[in-house]
């Protein structure tokens, strides 16, 4: 990213909101249990957006496209324990901004603009909102007057990617696919989850990324968002990676796939697998501006009925499955959602960025789980990942049984040796159809055998 980009973007906020101060906090340290013992800093993606240097207490003031940024004092007992902050020139070359001041001169210039015209947008973070009270008197609401209608503006600009960021995403989801490359190639029977894990941090470490999230590396892939790594690769086993690196500017990649441990799928994997992947690829064909998000979660959703169907663990017509909800037994998330600054990009904001004005989430398990929909846009960045999951919560509770005279139990039990299959890609929505930014990594059954074992033994 070049200064050159982040004017532009504060520029187009000008448009927006002419004559109008804008407020955007790059976020407060957070401590583990002492604060000499803080969490690693990563700042607002609101605020990295407009360009800002990655620092806690920092604050961009942004009015008229032109960007004002504070920062705290400098402290000499602060740079002899974490060293100095980057000199005027520096930011000034990699941001260009208007002014950079010291924050203490914060609330003055607050006072001139009128602070009850500023916009701000919350945080997550109750010290970063308290942060924010001290100088704006208030708690910023996504819902009220008047920073509403900078969530309006800012979900304008970022929902889809400029030149800019689709080059930072590039970046972001080719790094995850080298770093799918090192665990998947370290698997193998005997390895444990751990030292999988370990590999994935070395490669992160030695290249300067950082996780996009916390990584998923599990022969328990029913487990959807499993923190743990407890277990010991076994021969049968089928392993569910789901990663993603963030790059410097902090934009983020994130990929899922699922390998036999062993190299091998056994024909009752392979079955599942080719029906989660065909899944994929027809969801995939669909994209383009125009199409609504939710068609394409169908349409996955019917490959699985209708696979699951010919293997004789549901029992009935695909579209009837579809639509009581019996196949959310197994596909029970939705099929993707946004990706930019954030591996699930401003869902900071709510059903307001996933969903469309008037629109509201189904009450209906599976699709409720839907993170996105609306219709497709040139530029948007999407993930595709539809699933097979065995969960006993759900095979053996009420959804079970409300759904027991559609489910063999008995043919299911033949695939006992199959957890849980996830297959992501991350896809930029184009002109005229879609890009596939992840195709460099195979999906097809034969070929993510070959990814298994490939590496040196960890």
């Amino acid at each position: 990213m070049t200064a050159a980009h982040f004017s532009e973007r504060r520029l187009k906020l000008a448009d927006m909101l002419p004559g109008i101060p804008v407020f955007l906090a790059s976020g407060c340290d957070r401590y583990r249990n002492y604060p000499g013992h803080t969490y690693p800093f990563r700042a607002s993606s609101h605020y990295l957006f407009f360009g800002g240097p990655n620092r806690s207490g920092h604050v961009l003031l942004i009015l008229n496209g032109e960007a004002t940024l504070y920062r705290p004092a400098p402290d000499a007992d602060d740079e002899v324990w974490h060293g100095p902050s980057e000199s005027l020139e520096e930011l000034q070359s990699r941001y260009d901004f208007k002014e950079i001041k010291n924050l203490e001169e914060l609330d003055e210039d607050l006072s001139t603009l009128g602070v009850d015209e500023v916009l701000a947008l919350p945080s997550s973070d109750a010290a970063t909102n308290r942060f924010m009270e001290k100088y704006l008197g208030r708690v910023p609401d996504l819902d009220e007057d008047p920073d509403v209608d900078l969530v309006d503006a800012v979900m304008e600009l970022r929902r889809c990617q400029d030149e800019a960021a689709q080059s930072e995403i590039r970046r972001a989801v080719q790094a995850t696919v080298e770093l799918q490359r090192v665990v998947l190639g370290a698997s193998r029977p005997g390895v444990t989850e751990r030292e999988l894990r370990g590999e994935l941090d070395k490669v992160m470490a030695s290249n300067g990324w950082q996780p996009s999230f916390n990584p998923i590396i599990s022969v328990a892939g029913e487990v959807l968002h499993n923190p743990f790594y407890t277990h010991t690769l076994a021969d049968g086993d089928l392993l569910l990676v789901d990663c993603g690196v963030e790059v410097e500017s902090g934009y983020a990649g994130d990929l899922t796939r699922t390998v036999p441990v062993n190299g091998q799928f056994t024909s009752t994997q392979k079955a599942i697998y080719d029906i989660v992947d065909k899944a994929r690829s027809e969801s995939l064909r669909q994209i383009a501006p125009g199409v609504h998000f939710a068609e394409l979660h169908k349409t996955a959703s019917l490959v699985i009925a209708q696979g699951l169907v010919e293997l004789g663990i549901l029992k009935g017509e695909p579209e009837e499955l579809v639509e009581m909800g019996a196949h959310a037994l197994f596909f029970c998330h939705g099929l993707g959602h946004l990706v930019g600054l954030d591996v699930h990009d401003m869902e900071d904001f709510g059903d307001r960025i996933g969903y469309e004005d008037g629109e509201e989430r189904s009450s209906q398990f599976g699709l409720s789980n839907l993170r996105l929909s609306r219709e497709l846009e040139a530029g948007m960045v999407v993930t595709v990942e539809p699933g097979y999951y065995r969960i006993p919560a759900l095979l053996n509770g009420p959804l079970g049984e409300k759904f027991a005279h559609v489910l063999d139990r008995d043919v299911l039990q033949k695939y006992e040796d199959v957890r849980g299959i996830r297959i992501e890609d991350v896809v930029l929505v184009t002109d005229d159809g879609y890009e596939n930014l992840s195709e460099a990594l195979p999906t097809a059954s034969s070929e993510v055998e070959q990814l298994v074992g490939s590496l040196s033994p960890v």
